[in-house]
């Protein structure tokens, strides 16, 4: 208990002090799922002290721009996405919620109309929500990973993979180092039906069943869009003494892991064993596990950036996107619109 807190209370101290202590309902919209936290932040602090409500949905955003011939969102899954932040603001507001803000991540970035909707968003249903870089991206994973794992932050390497990209983050020498990785689920999902096995994605957006020939020739794709890691982040995996925390939720690829292997501290052989253990397996084959199409992918993307930044052993620890380190970062409430 005592540990838990003093790492929090360092956590607060990067990302600021804030100053009420407030209900406060933090987004974090990613390309493949968005996700909201409500909770009670302490005033001196800028930590939840009591989290009141924490969910995350489903909305393919990542695969719907991947099927755009134009780099243009669909108002069909912008509609589906702007309904899922309705029905999360009125259960914000109903909690007594008085601020709300958050982030719109790597497919918002990337498509023509993504800054547009955001500003909707904030114009339509009042929530402070920012487009954000993948540097700040990885700062919020950081700070997500070390409070939700009971670490130290000089001890945590942050590992955050979502629709669109992914980032590794921790401290180095002159502040946090963060590696933007260029790859997500729906993108390496994409890889493979198009790139490997020829088909068009726009009417297919499943691999299965996906070969074990199809894995390795994904596996290589990764591998060759991946470039080496800063130095400040290749000292810290060296050092036995950091642990690499893994971070998301029930769709994340790490929870794929861990459901495959059994465990939630996983190492790079583990996660092949699994993909030889899947591989050939149809959609159906695969129900048991959270969206079936994304199973291999997911699971290649892993074994591959381990592979590639010789990342030895991985801890999943469970979180609700990076709402958590959303709250504790007083720039996103600054200012924020009161909603009473």
């Amino acid at each position: 208990m005592h540990r838990a807190t003093s790492i929090l209370l360092s956590l607060s101290l990067i990302a600021g002090p804030l100053c009420a202590d407030q209900i406060r309902a933090a987004f974090d919209v990613g390309s493949g799922q968005t996700k909201i936290t409500v909770a009670v932040v302490d005033e001196s602090t800028g930590r939840p002290q009591q989290v009141l409500f924490s969910e995350e949905t489903v909305v393919l955003v990542g695969h719907d721009f991947k099927k755009s011939k134009n780099g243009i969102l669909s108002d069909a899954i912008l509609s589906e996405l702007k309904n899922v932040l309705v029905r999360y603001c009125d259960i914000a507001k109903g909690l007594g919620a008085e601020e709300m803000a958050g982030v719109a991540t790597a497919v918002f970035r990337e498509s023509k109309n993504g800054g547009e909707f955001v500003q909707k968003v904030k114009d339509e249903l009042g929530i402070g929500l920012k487009l954000i870089s993948q540097a700040e991206e990885g700062r919020l994973g950081f700070l997500t990973a070390v409070a939700a794992s009971g670490r130290q932050s000089h001890e945590v390497i942050a590992w955050d993979s979502g629709g669109g990209s992914f980032q590794i983050t921790t401290e180095g020498e002159a502040g946090l180092c963060v590696y933007e990785g260029p790859l997500g689920a729906s993108k390496v999902l994409a890889a493979i039906v198009e790139k490997v096995q020829g088909r068009d994605f726009t009417k297919v957006q499943t691999a299965n069943p996906a070969s074990l020939d199809d894995i390795k020739a994904l596996h290589k794709i990764i591998q060759n869009v991946l470039k080496p890691p800063a130095k400040d982040l290749q000292v810290k995996l060296a050092n036995p003494a950091v642990e690499v925390i893994a971070i998301g939720g029930p769709y994340c690829p790490f929870q794929i892991a861990t459901l495959a292997i059994g465990n939630a501290t996983f190492n790079k052989q583990q996660v092949w064993q699994a993909i030889e253990k899947l591989a050939g397996l149809t959609d159906e084959g695969l129900a048991h596990f959270p969206e079936p199409e994304m199973v291999l992918p997911r699971l290649t993307l892993v074994h591959a950036v381990m592979d590639h930044f010789g990342i030895s052993q991985v801890r999943y620890t469970p979180t609700v996107g990076s709402t958590l380190g959303i709250l504790m970062t007083v720039h996103f409430w600054e200012g924020a619109l009161l909603l009473k």
